[in-house]
């Protein structure tokens, strides 16, 4: 190949490695996301939790009902389903982008090398 067309290749990459890196970004933007969902939801379970008990001990029963039976609990814990399985495709999502940033900056390396050596021989003459 050519100076010309090695330096395109190398802009290619560039510009490639560059959306990689932002789709890495948007990905952990989106963790983070998620990560503060998973925060509300155990804080709504607990808070749920304690209304729970409080109700039990008010009432006089000898009924034994558990809070895992509870239609809150119940949705709650779907939602974290929900959102386990969101976490796992974007940790998905992100080692593929990882895998193909390292792809990209080696291949990117390897132009750069042979754009220098293009460089070097095309214009070893002028020296």
């Amino acid at each position: 190949m050519g100076l010309s067309s090695n330096q395109a290749r190398l802009n290619f990459l560039t510009l490639r490695k560059d959306d990689l890196e932002a789709r890495l970004m948007m990905i952990s933007a989106q963790s983070q996301d998620l990560a503060t969902k998973q925060a509300e939801l155990i804080s709504r379970k607990s808070a749920a939790l304690q209304q729970f008990t409080n109700e039990m001990t008010s009432k006089e029963t000898d009924e034994k009902v558990s809070f895992e039976t509870t239609a809150i609990y119940i949705d709650i814990e779907n939602e974290m389903a929900l959102l386990e399985i969101a976490d796992n495709n974007l940790t998905q999502q992100k080692n593929l982008a990882e895998t193909e940033h390292q792809a990209v900056n080696a291949e990117k390396e390897e132009i750069q090398k042979l754009v220098d050596n293009n460089i070097k021989t095309s214009f070893k003459i002028f020296n």
